[in-house]
């Protein structure tokens, strides 16, 4: 008997082919990378990073709490400040500049505008059909007081611009000055007809003058109040603000200039337009915020903006909300992108 001895040794990849190969995809892949729209592929590394150190900063200030009986780092309040040991030089602009949403509230009931001649504590007005803007009649001082619900503006979010548009209801031409207010409160009620209902409600710190107002020479047109942003944004920045409470906006002042109320045209009643921004861009204060010493060990680990950024200056920013979350963004955001994060 023949026995026939056959070679059963099959042929395969030596480590040196296996590492060519993988040479040579690693190279294809890098070409297919840049190929495919480089400059997009380049941002979206970058902005990456920008998110992992964003993070980071976030939870260093966390822990920072945790370990320090809930306190903050010393210097962190509720500006906007950059990340960085230089003293000046640090008031940029951060984030995106997004399309602003628009929030509008129309005086919606008889109760949401009023008149209280006489002021302080004066007799109470809520059934005018119309609002005088200030003096009634060329002889009555009053202050007016308008209620706007249903204000969807997320807390501590940036207010872009805010303004009254006014419908007329009578032609005036004399001289007139009017300073508005908001009343400081989380969510503002309804008029009464209690003496003294206007004026013996707190008032923001923040205040718009409205000077010389223009005549209004036509019955049924409109007119807008200069930006009223400063005293939304204080409202809106208040601990207890959650959005859709109603805001009350006051106004006094000298002059007069008539408009339509509630009870004399609905359709025509005083509207409250908003812009706000939610992360959106923000201006950062002019020194910047040095934590280096204060978080060495937690964030020794973060590096500077990849593109701009330096241990002097850093480009990102951070500040401390009234209710005591830390927002943190990213000021040299690419390709559209809000890099933003609260804690």
């Amino acid at each position: 008997m023949k026995f026939q001895i056959t070679n059963s040794k099959q042929a395969g990849f030596t480590l040196i082919e296996l590492l060519i190969v993988i040479a040579v995809i690693a190279i294809i892949a890098s070409v297919v990378f840049v190929a495919l729209n480089p400059l997009q592929r380049f941002q979206d590394t970058r902005d990456s990073q920008r998110r992992q150190d964003i993070s980071a900063i976030a939870d260093a200030i966390r822990i920072y709490q945790i370990v320090n009986a809930g306190q903050v780092p010393a210097g962190i309040d509720e500006n906007w400040r950059m990340l960085g040991t230089d003293t000046t030089g640090c008031n940029v602009t951060c984030g995106f500049s997004g399309t602003p949403t628009t929030v509008l509230s129309r005086v919606a009931d008889g109760n949401d505008d009023a008149e209280e001649q006489n002021p302080p504590n004066g007799n109470m007005y809520i059934t005018s059909t119309d609002l005088e803007l200030v003096v009634e009649g060329g002889t009555v001082d009053q202050e007016v007081g308008m209620r706007f619900l249903n204000m969807t503006l997320p807390q501590s979010d940036t207010i872009s611009n805010a303004y009254i548009e006014f419908t007329v209801d009578e032609t005036d031409s004399g001289t007139t000055n009017l300073t508005f207010y908001g009343e400081d409160i989380d969510n503002a009620p309804a008029f009464t007809s209690t003496d003294g209902d206007i004026t013996n409600r707190s008032k923001t710190s923040a205040g718009v003058s409205w000077n010389n107002v223009p005549a209004w020479t036509s019955v049924g047109a409109t007119h807008q109040t200069p930006s009223l942003a400063s005293i939304i944004q204080e409202i809106v920045n208040r601990s207890g603000w959650i959005g859709g409470n109603a805001i009350v906006i006051v106004v006094d002042g000298t002059g007069e200039r008539t408009a339509e109320s509630y009870n004399g045209s609905p359709a025509q009643a005083p509207l409250l337009v908003v812009e706000y921004q939610s992360g959106g861009a923000v201006a950062t204060q002019p020194s910047c915020l040095d934590l280096s010493s204060t978080l060495s060990s937690q964030l020794s680990a973060i590096g500077q903006d990849p593109s701009d950024g330096s241990a002097a200056r850093s480009y990102y920013a951070l500040r401390r909300r009234p209710a005591g979350q830390i927002d943190v963004i990213a000021c040299s955001p690419e390709g559209g992108q809000d890099i933003s994060r609260t804690k």
